[in-house]
């Protein structure tokens, strides 16, 4: 099962890509999408639904096969190790591309939006989400703290292998430049949902995932994995999910930032 989607911010974010899917396909699914950054291929079976065929890739050659393993019975997905910098797909290939929680692993993340826009069709769909450096102070209190000395330690919103967090207005400049513009824009998990996942997913994850850091050529070790399928008690998390929308739905500060955007012809 995929016991991240008990984790708030995961299900929110899963959610949101999800219903921004079938708000692009609108019942039909696309010809071709492609999935950046894949990981051990956690959201690869639900997004095979809007498509005729998925190309999903990471950079880390265990997860993805990892990812095959745990897929292999859907006959239109395919895997590969690609570099998010430098695709080895052709221009104007894909009709939908989604890149979750990807950019901020990367060297060079501009380059990244930049060949999502290469290999994107013109007037096809890319979902984008990071994690913001505005977060909740319920998510991260010790990194808020930090904040204002321009400094930060390891967990909580940087436990995750991020050495950096993205602002609204730099993803909005590279998504201009790639002459991408932004369609839909969501800030996921507010102060609610946040607090309920202070510092320990981020400590579970470094001390269990034998890929901790979401890095090319991560620490190969024993560790926990997920695999597909629902867990129980989704009804509860949907219910702290709604409590956090209603309660914070001005509030800009939140875990994530979600975006749809469109290549202009």
């Amino acid at each position: 099962m995929n016991f991240k989607l008990l984790f708030p911010t995961y299900r929110t974010r899963y959610r949101f890509v999800l219903e921004s899917l079938q708000e692009i396909t609108r019942g039909v699914p696309c010809g071709k999408m492609l999935n950046v950054g894949s990981g051990e291929g956690d959201i690869d079976s639900a997004l095979s639904a809007f498509t005729k065929q998925l190309s999903s890739c990471d950079i880390n050659e265990d997860d993805v096969a990892h990812a095959r393993s745990v897929n292999g019975g859907i006959a239109h997905l395919s895997y590969s190790v690609e570099n998010a910098e430098a695709l080895r797909f052709g221009s104007d290939s894909f009709d939908v591309v989604t890149c979750l929680e990807v950019i901020e692993h990367v060297s060079d993340s501009a380059k990244v939006i930049s060949e999502i826009a290469r290999v994107l069709k013109p007037g096809g769909h890319a979902i984008i989400t990071v994690p913001s450096a505005q977060f909740p102070v319920t998510y991260d209190p010790i990194n808020r703290a930090l904040a204002s000395f321009g400094t930060h330690v390891s967990v909580g919103a940087y436990g995750y292998g991020h050495s950096w967090l993205v602002e609204d207005e730099q993803i909005e400049a590279w998504f201009s430049s790639a002459n991408l513009r932004v369609e839909k824009k969501d800030h996921l998990s507010k102060a609610l949902a946040s607090a309920a996942e202070c510092y320990w997913p981020a400590i579970f994850q470094k001390a269990f995932k034998p890929n901790a850091g979401n890095v090319a050529g991560g620490v190969k070790r024993t560790g926990i994995r997920g695999s597909a399928g629902d867990p129980p008690m989704l009804g509860l998390v949907d219910a702290l999910i709604a409590a956090d929308r209603a309660l914070f739905s001005s509030s800009k500060r939140a875990v994530g930032l979600a975006y749809v955007v469109t290549k202009d012809s």
